[in-house]
This record gives structure tokens, C-alpha cells and sequence, in this order.
């Protein structure tokens, strides 16, 4: 059996065929892996950046509520505004978000505030 060094060029041709052909998949395997990743990133930053919005919200109506407590007055109804009488208030859509919120009294003047913000 002898080779020539023509059948050895030709065996060296289908390998480098066969290295390519591997090598291909190795990088659509490990591109479809990072472009898999990359893509379940983007919800869940999606889903903080709506948190976060939602608080600022939040924070604004807080803000706006701050400001109707009266600093005139020492006790009863006159002391808070309309906006903090006893009871559910809402619900309201900024932006997208649904705002509700309840004032309870758990001790005389003083108003406990607690808000739902919901997408």
C-alpha cells in the first residue's frame, strides 16, 4: 500500500471540510446559548423598571397627600383634608398604573395611609 502525495492533499482537504462544518456548530450552539441568556434579561428588567415607576408614583401621591395635613388645627376631622378622610379612595389610572388607597385611624389623629399600585 503506498500513498501518494496526491491522495494525502485530498484527505487534508475533507479534514479541513470537517473542521469547519464542526466548528459552525460550536458557534451556533454557543451564540443561541448568549442570545438566550440575553433575552431572559430584558423581562425581568422590564418587570423592575415597572416597580420602580410604580414607587415614584406612589411617592408623588404620597407627597400631594403630605401637604393637605393642616398645620392650624391640633385634633379632629379639620386636622386632614378631603383627601385623607377615613376610608377607600381610588382608583385612579396614571400612566398605566391603577392607584388605590385606604386611611384608617389606628389612634385619634393620626391617619395610617396604605396604597396599592397595580400594571
Amino acid at each position: 500500500m503506498s500513498l501518494s502525495l496526491k491522495s494525502i492533499k485530498e484527505n487534508q482537504g475533507f479534514a479541513s471540510i470537517v473542521e469547519v462544518v464542526v466548528t459552525s456548530v460550536i458557534f451556533i450552539i454557543a451564540t443561541a446559548g448568549i442570545l438566550s441568556t440575553v433575552s431572559m434579561l430584558r423581562p425581568h428588567g422590564q418587570i423592575s423598571s415597572d416597580k420602580i415607576e410604580a414607587a415614584y408614583i406612589g411617592k408623588g401621591i404620597m407627597g400631594d397627600l403630605r401637604t393637605q395635613v393642616l398645620a392650624t388645627t391640633t385634633a379632629g376631622e379639620e386636622l386632614f383634608g378631603p383627601d385623607l378622610a377615613l376610608g377607600a379612595h381610588g382608583p385612579w389610572t396614571i400612566n398605566g398604573y391603577t392607584v388605590t388607597y385606604t386611611v384608617t385611624e389606628p389612634i385619634p389623629n393620626v391617619r395610617k395611609l396604605e396604597m396599592d399600585i397595580s400594571w
